[in-house]
């Protein structure tokens, strides 16, 4: 699974969290990889979703 970053964005507003597969091309290049419990503990944090695009949503909709 790979990671959105966080932190704040250009607009100075705080990004949103998405966890998508490995191979999303909607992935950020420079994304953290994560297992599937450090990604389910990531969709825990508010304003969080996974990426429907490559099918984390389903993958990991019935664990979060």
């Amino acid at each position: 699974m790979e990671g959105a970053t966080d932190g704040t964005g250009r607009d100075g507003r705080p990004r949103r969290f998405v966890v998508h597969v490995a191979d999303c091309p909607e992935a950020p290049a420079d994304a953290s990889e994560l297992d599937v419990f450090a990604a389910l503990e990531v969709l825990r944090l508010p304003g969080a979703v996974a990426c429907s695009e490559c099918g984390a949503d389903v993958a990991l909709g019935p664990l979060a």
